[in-house]
């Protein structure tokens, strides 16, 4: 999905998920938890994940990591998570070299290590800079990395907030967030098609599951050139209220994952997640207190659903898999009902919205429910009368002016 208030939000990698699911991994994975999680005794601190030294081929060339395995397969595939928090899945046959780091235990890289990183990544235009847990590498100026950096660390601490009622595995992100922001549209075309794909690139912004990073662009640049302050930016920001929805739409997902509330690579729904994103995205841009905005109606979303004919069906169809996210034809409903549950549940069933979240978020990687055990998964927690939940939900939405 494309333009504004259309997010491509497929998290880049649903491409990569069916990948994964078609890699013969063996009989039985193990977490570098079960293979080096050996109980200490009771006077000593626990022992650290051990760091490991992988050597393995890429479609472009060879690559050295340093990281810990967090998935090994019997054939000898494995999954390695950096320091940077990228997920390299490395194939028996791409793997050349694995050496533990016997001193050494698995630590992320500190921020200033992630922005060196990037920035070298990157080109040596850009430059990084921290903002609370994110690191923004950027080359579109300070005045606008300031702004997109406060934005994001009040949304997170929001979101932080907002979730602290609920009995969820919520935790601080265990790594820096990265966020790659662009001076110009082309350049962020440039990565995103190089990193995810062309639908990918056409969009405002995207999280990508694998790298761990958002990447955006800068929405205000125009023909009068880049904002001269962090006023000018807010003034430029107040007209593309959409394109803001975005980036905080993106930025959720990010905080979501690293916040304890998504497993990477895991059976995350996309109704689920992608509803979770709506549900914060709405802008509130005079207020610099906190994203008070939480909560509030997603006239967009609303809008879409209101003018829309939905599917026999509907919201089974929306729980038991992701197809209707994922064709062009049936996306923008798709959105705006996942938006239309979410803002239901959390309204009137917080509760069993927040069982049913924590279920999910303590799933394990690469298991993925066939779509009669979504559905059954999801009756568990809020019933099988499917005809009462949808007119629950509508007579909400109604009552919405």
């Amino acid at each position: 999905m494309t333009g504004k208030f259309q997010h491509l939000t497929r998290l880049t990698d649903l491409s990569r998920r069916r990948f994964l699911q078609q890699v013969a991994w063996g009989t039985t994975l193990a977490t570098t938890r079960s293979v080096f999680g050996n109980i200490a005794p009771d006077d000593s601190e626990p022992a650290g994940e051990p760091m490991e030294r992988v050597k393995f081929q890429t479609e472009m060339n060879d690559r050295t990591e340093e990281g810990r395995i967090i998935i090994e397969a019997q054939d000898g595939g494995v999954i390695l998570e950096g320091r940077d928090g990228r997920l390299w899945t490395i194939l028996p046959d791409d793997l050349i070299e694995r050496k533990v780091l016997m001193e050494t235990q698995f630590a992320p890289f500190s921020h200033q290590q992630l922005g060196e990183r990037m920035t070298l990544e990157l080109g040596e235009n850009f430059e990084h800079r921290k903002y609370g847990p994110l690191v923004i590498c950027t080359n579109a100026g300070k005045n606008y990395a300031d702004w997109c950096g406060h934005l994001f660390v009040r949304l997170q601490s929001t979101f932080q907030k907002f979730w602290k009622r609920d009995d969820l595995p919520l935790q601080e992100p265990e790594f820096p967030l990265p966020i790659c922001l662009f001076a110009t549209r082309k350049q962020y075309y440039n990565y995103a098609l190089a990193d995810a794909d062309a639908a990918t690139a056409e969009s405002y912004g995207y999280y990508s599951v694998k790298t761990n990073r958002t990447a955006m662009f800068n929405i205000t640049a125009d023909e009068r050139g880049a904002a001269r302050s962090v006023a000018d930016v807010n003034r430029r920001m107040s007209k593309l209220l959409g394109n803001v929805a975005t980036m905080v739409h993106e930025a959720t997902h990010q905080f979501a994952f690293n916040g304890g509330l998504h497993q990477r690579y895991a059976d995350n729904p996309l109704w689920l997640m992608e509803g979770m994103a709506m549900f914060f995205e709405v802008p509130d841009l005079n207020n610099k207190a906190g994203w008070a905005s939480v909560g509030r109606p997603n006239y967009f979303r609303l809008n879409v659903l209101k003018n829309s004919r939905r599917p026999p069906n509907s919201l089974q169809t929306l729980i038991r898999d992701d197809a209707r996210f994922l064709d062009p034809d049936t996306a923008a409903v798709a959105y705006a009902e996942a938006w239309a549950l979410t803002f239901y549940f959390i309204k009137r069933r917080r509760d069993e919205y927040a069982a049913y979240l924590k279920q999910v978020a303590e799933k394990p990687m690469l298991a993925y429910l066939t779509p009669e055990e979504r559905i059954a998964e999801f009756e568990k927690f809020f019933g099988d009368d499917w005809a009462k939940l949808d007119e629950e939900m509508v007579s909400l939405l109604r009552r919405i002016r």
